[in-house]
């Protein structure tokens, strides 16, 4: 379109930049709902106490394991992808 504006480029730096903003956050957002897992806290506002939004329902140990491993994932994934925007910038030449 232009010999000023590299449009291809631009459009693959704005696509990028969400893939990877809107995807870190939502890894983070696993995370948390491994967590939650992991402490045995549901969203049922139904049945929860009066004054709360969540409670603590019994349950066995396999969702509690598996939240904190699916937590534990996510926040190493969201550290990789800290670590390697850094190394990034860190290592672009200019």
């Amino acid at each position: 379109m232009s010999d000023l504006i590299d449009v291809t480029a631009l459009w693959q730096g704005l696509v990028a930049s969400l893939v990877a903003g809107v995807g870190i956050a939502a890894v983070f957002a696993v995370g948390l709902l491994g967590l939650s897992m992991y402490e045995g806290w549901t969203g049922d506002a139904d049945s929860a106490p009066a004054g709360t939004t969540a409670i603590r329902p019994s349950q066995g140990a396999g969702p509690r394991s598996a939240g904190l491993v699916l937590a534990v994932l996510s926040f190493a994934l969201v550290l990789g992808g800290i670590g390697l925007g850094i190394y990034a910038m860190l290592t672009a030449a200019g």
